[in-house]
């Protein structure tokens, strides 16, 4: 019969699975396929429609198409219309199933936004951009993300005035940029103290005109403004008495210090006034991991600065309370300049002290270096400035700033906030997360040996936003039963409006603790929402601590939410009593993170109940959502148990650090964690982290031990060692799932759907299910340099049990040098290194190649080790085309390499000759053993 079909039917196959298209050519010429490529995800906003993305020619007349969507809430499909219309925000997969078995299934995902921070509106033109602020539904307190690069050279651009809510442009470029004439000229003419801008590049900027305030991204800033880089322009401001900045034309104390963190410019200026390389007012705000390289000309009288034209402090004489200016580990390169009143660093240190003159009454310089281009003469570090110790400012030559040992030796964060190419200055790496620095001296300075500790929280409760550095000198304990009278405890900061300021930083050798609460009915934190230069470090809550509230958006033990430079270092959470909560966003630690969490741990030796409702849930032994910086963090030992009495389907992105990150997460482990649950819904589970949205995101280092169950009967789960769901700006490396046994219909070593860059890692434990891969379940892009030894356990009589991923898929997508050292058990079809939609069963064991000469998804230099009775791969073109090479066991024309080259023969020649391992990377000094990664996570 098969002879027969082949005879009289011509079959194409270019595969396209989740990416990849099967072109079959009957008798009938029926064609099915998708008109998107494999690592595209569709955008909308609610309200909007879009059509399916199907090309179906030639119909057969008993073909019919299914259309499943993972989250109804997210998204409707009309099967009358054939179209989708967004209905909530957030992320759904749509599964286009033909009932022609020779055609796909075809499964994409698609993403609406509604404003709110989690999931924002879609920019996809200028005009869209325009809208905001200046359109009912587009209002200027609402969250956006960029998706594509714009060109905005059609017209001057009018800024949006007065923005309070966020814009993350997800590394995108924005070309020709320029400002209409305005008191505030910029792409944002105000960001307000709410306000957050950032993940953003400019390219050819030429602005020309007359501002009171001009700065690319804003005239005035009192947010945070962030991982910017403008690569090239020209800035000129003809008005007198004006502030100009290649960032922000002011950068401006409200409520708390205004931020620009992780900014560089290489621009020239021209100016009739004030200007700087990066800002042109610094006042009572800080300027942190930046760099400027400028070239100035002055037209006028004013000051000028390679990083800020005036850097200016303030005095509150009412309240007695002294704001400085700070600039941290920022760096500039003054080209050329003409002109008078020019600094290296600060055109003009201003200093508003009311007479004080000892070191804590002035503006703030730390780690900052400056060159000077050929033929320069300025004899200034900053006109005004006279008292900076030089172990705080130093100078060097333009070819010092080639060599890393320039900013290492000064504290500059090398290989994570700063990168350093070989023969070229230091520049951001946006992959990083941001950073906050203790600046002293921002308002009063008080410690617990004059004020005990319980009286100074007594206090805060009063005005969390006093701007108050507390320090703890000596051993304490707070019991709030026993020294606040009640033990239900009331969120010090709970409303965003008006949060926590005041710094809490515990003293190195001196133990605090905060124990005995509980935080019932709308209490949400202890200390609810934290923001502006705050920094609460040292401090363990211990025992007696219950977490039973009502709170439906968000709800942890610590903090509600940490916003702007706000940090968390140093935390412990233990020995907690229970925690239930309904919330949406759920952390052990901080419900949402928009500030730094760094060195804090959790353990918790009990249940974390979630009562489900309608809504998406985002769960983390840290972190609920991630918007911000997660590194050296620990959880240990707690259950997550979905309550699902009122809930059977949605989204729920749970992780042992994060449920959802949007941002970088380093160096983190999770110990011993568990989830028990049944849920229809979209589950997406990992041992460390949920869901990596957009972005340019790293999980580097993260290391887990983790016993999940998610049952078998839900197909929209997927469950992996490290992360559930990456995007395709998602990077990971030397990550290690470790130990444990993970459960459910789609799961995975390291990831579950991959679409970012996987490198350096492995996998180990107990993978058990339904489609069970000791990698990546459906891989999209690269993977490198990993190995799994992992048991793979097929659950029943249809699992699909793969050494490395379920599908190879995509013209994007490389697998290489990657070793496959699985045990096969259990039921079902077990394939040794994939079940993808490249082997077609009525050709056996069968690795077909692609089109001509393109290749849709290649696969070399993998190693199969202990695949006993599963399938493996071979070509039927001999190596050319063929795309599985140097398997051992493998057939016709591919390299063979056996038992023995693994384990040490001839120093492992086999291995680093005929399959390129590298010895940078895989560890062959074991003779004997197999060999394993030089640098993941322990």
């Amino acid at each position: 019969m098969k002879k027969k079909f082949l005879v009289y039917v011509a079959v194409i196959v270019t595969c396209l699975f989740l990416g990849f298209t099967i072109y079959y050519i009957a008798k009938n010429d029926e064609n099915i396929y998708l008109n998107i490529s494999n690592d595209e995800s569709m955008y909308i906003n609610v309200n909007e429609s879009i059509a399916w993305p199907v090309v179906w020619t030639k119909p057969y007349k008993d073909t019919t198409i299914s259309v499943v969507v993972g989250d109804e809430n997210v998204l409707d499909y009309d099967e009358q219309t054939q179209k989708f219309v967004g209905v909530n925000g957030g992320f759904t997969t749509v599964t286009i199933a033909p009932s022609n078995r020779n055609f796909g299934p075809f499964v994409f995902e698609v993403y609406v936004g509604d404003g709110k921070v989690d999931s924002p509106f879609v920019i996809r033109t200028a005009g869209e951009l325009a809208k905001i602020g200046n359109d009912a539904q587009y209002t200027a307190d609402m969250h956006y993300i960029l998706v594509n690069d714009l060109d905005i050279s059609a017209s001057a651009w009018t800024p949006i005035s007065e923005f309070s809510g966020s814009l993350n442009g997800k590394g995108h470029t924005i070309y020709n940029f320029n400002v209409a004439n305005s008191t505030n000229g910029g792409l944002f003419g105000t960001i307000l103290a709410s306000g957050k801008v950032e993940n953003i590049k400019f390219a050819k900027v030429a602005i020309n005109g007359a501002y009171d305030y001009l700065g690319v991204v804003a005239g005035t800033n009192y947010g945070l403004v962030g991982k910017i880089s403008i690569e090239s322009g020209s800035i000129t401001n003809t008005k007198a008495s004006s502030y100009t900045g290649a960032i922000v034309g002011v950068n401006k104390f409200e409520a708390n210090s205004a931020y620009v963190n992780m900014c560089s410019a290489s621009v020239s200026i021209t100016s009739s006034a004030n200007a700087g390389g990066l800002v042109g007012l610094n006042k009572s705000s800080i300027i942190l991991n930046s760099r400027a390289i400028v070239s100035f000309s002055q037209t006028a009288t004013g000051y000028m600065g390679g990083l800020v034209g005036v850097n200016e402090s303030s005095y509150d004489a009412i309240g007695d309370k002294y704001y400085p200016s700070a600039i941290a580990k920022s760096y500039a390169v003054v080209e050329s300049a003409s002109g008078n009143g020019i600094g290296a660093i600060v055109g003009q240190n201003k200093e508003n002290n009311n007479g004080l003159s000892y070191d804590i009454y002035t503006n703030k310089y730390q780690n900052i270096i400056y060159a000077l281009g050929e033929g320069v003469s300025i004899n200034k570090v900053a006109n005004g400035l006279t008292s900076v110790s030089e172990d705080k400012i130093k100078t060097s030559d333009k070819s010092d700033l080639l060599i890393a040992e320039t900013y290492t030796g000064f504290d500059y964060s090398i290989g994570t906030i700063w990168q350093k190419e070989e023969s070229s200055y230091a520049n951001l790496n946006f992959f990083a997360s941001y950073e906050t620095v203790l600046i002293s001296g921002i308002g009063t300075e008080i410690n617990s040996d004059n004020v005990p500790f319980a009286d100074f929280i007594k206090e805060l409760i009063k005005n969390p936003s006093v701007t108050t550095t507390y320090y703890v000198t000596s051993d304490v304990e707070i019991n709030v039963e026993r020294d606040f009278g009640n033990v239900n405890w009331t969120t010090i900061a709970p409303n965003e409006s008006k949060p926590l300021q005041a710094s809490i930083v515990v003293n190195d050798g001196v133990t605090c603790k905060i124990t005995n609460f509980k935080l019932t009915g709308a209490n949400s934190s202890f200390f609810g929402y934290i923001a502006g230069n705050t920094i609460i470090k040292g401090i363990t809550f211990d025992g007696g601590i219950v977490v039973d509230n009502s709170v439906e958006d968000m709800t942890a033990v610590v903090a509600t939410k940490l916003i702007g430079g706000a940090t968390l270092e140093s935390i412990e959470v233990k020995n907690l009593t229970s925690f239930t909560s309904p919330a949406n966003n759920i952390g052990l630690l901080v419900a949402k993170n928009l500030g730094t969490i760094k060195n804090s741990s959790v353990s918790y030796n009990g249940d974390l109940v979630v009562a489900a409702t309608a809504s998406a849930k985002n769960i983390g032994g840290i972190v609920g959502y991630n918007a911000g910086a997660l590194y050296n963090n620990k959880t240990n030992a707690f259950v997550v148990k979905i309550n699902n009495q009122n809930k059977t389907d949605g989204n729920f992105n749970i992780g042992g650090i994060a449920g959802i990150t949007e941002t970088s997460i380093n160096t983190c482990s999770v110990e011993n964690i568990k989830l028990e649950t049944i849920n229809d819904g979209e589950m997406n589970v990992g041992g460390v982290v949920g869901y990596a949205t957009n972005g340019t995101i790293e999980i580097y280092k993260c290391y887990a031990r983790a016993d999940i169950d998610l049952g078998i009967n839900n197909e929209n789960s997927y469950l992996a060692g490290i992360i559930a769901r990456s995007s395709s700006e998602t990077k990971i490396s030397a990550c290690v799932f470790a130990s444990g046994t993970l459960r459910g219909y789609n799961v995975a070593g390291l990831v579950g759907v991959h679409d970012g860059a996987l490198s350096s890692s492995y996998s180990a434990g107990t993978l058990k299910g339904i489609i069970v891969s000791g990698l990546v379940s459906v891989c999209k892009n690269d993977v490198a340099n990993c190995y799994t030894t992992s048991t793979l356990v097929g659950d029943n009589g249809s699992s699909i049990v793969n050494g490395l991923t379920a599908v190879v898929g995509g013209e994007g997508c490389f697998i290489e040098k990657c070793i496959i050292n699985a045990t096969f058990q259990g039921e079902g079809t077990r394939y040794a290194e994939s079940e993808s939609p490249f082997r077609i069963s009525w050709l056996g064991k069968t690795f077909f190649s692609s089109r001509g000469d393109v290749d849709y998804g290649t696969v070399k230099n993998l190693v199969v080790i202990n695949y006993g009775n599963a399938k493996v791969q071979y070509s039927m073109f001999g190596q050319k085309n063929g795309w599985f090479h140097n398997l051992i066991g493998g057939q016709n024309d591919w390299v063979e390499i056996t038992t023995e080259d693994c384990l040490g023969k001839d120093n492992y020649s086999a291995l680093k000759e005929k399959a390129e391992f590298s010895s940078s990377v895989w560890n062959f000094t074991n003779v004997g053993s197999y060999p394993t990664l030089w640098d993941v996570a322990i």
